[in-house]
């Protein structure tokens, strides 16, 4: 077999183990759920699952990384300094959006595991959170510097944003069918969320 049949090959099984581990920790917790179970959800002996990966927490951290962080989004932030600010926003916030919307059945039972666990929300902070704050940070630095944005605390101020589609894409769970994103088209409440970024609560007539 060649070197890349064995890459794609390698590939494909972890993405078999990834994606089983999701449904598995979904429906069982990460407490619960066993490398038996994913291995066997996966269609793998056990041991190919430690062939990947070092131990179930290895594995949740990867299910996390993996589910959070999409291509799409690496594609928009890889092309930030090629678009209008408008336009880098709108984009950042339709991809999370909508990711978030279709996939909040399985995000939130992943981050609540990792919230009971304090090793667990460290290795998490520190492979998925704080590389995206960082960059969230220096974006807003540098716009900053150009005179862009207001004077403003750049760490408070990407935390916030981040916190706003979490706590959007929370309270749109718990509201269910009532939620009044439901009666909107995407776009418009993309361009909703765009605006409060962009511009604040502010009237232009104050």
């Amino acid at each position: 077999m060649s070197r890349m049949n064995k890459d794609n090959l390698s590939n494909q099984r972890q993405r078999q183990i990834i994606d089983a581990a999701i449904d598995v920790f979904s429906r069982k917790g990460f407490s619960e759920a066993t490398t038996h179970e994913i291995a066997k959800e996966a269609g793998v002996a056990v041991g190919t699952i430690y062939k990947y990966f070092n131990n179930k927490r290895d594995l949740l951290v990867k299910v996390v990384t993996d589910t959070v962080i999409t291509g799409p989004l690496i594609e928009i932030l890889q092309k930030r300094d090629d678009v209008d600010d408008d336009t880098f926003i709108r984009s950042i916030i339709s991809d999370r959006l909508n990711f978030g919307i279709e996939n909040i059945g399985r995000i939130i039972p992943l981050l609540s595991e990792i919230l009971r666990d304090d090793e667990l929300s460290k290795r998490f902070a520190d492979a998925v959170l704080k590389p995206n704050i960082v960059i969230g940070e220096r974006y807003l630095q540098a716009k900053l510097g150009s005179g862009i944005v207001r004077p403003l605390n750049v760490q408070i101020t990407i935390r916030c944003i981040i916190g706003m589609l979490i706590g959007f894409l929370l309270i749109y769970r718990i509201e269910g069918k009532k939620s009044p994103a439901n009666s909107m088209r995407r776009e418009e409440v993309v361009d909703e969320m765009s605006q409060i970024i962009l511009h604040g609560l502010q009237s232009e007539k104050t």
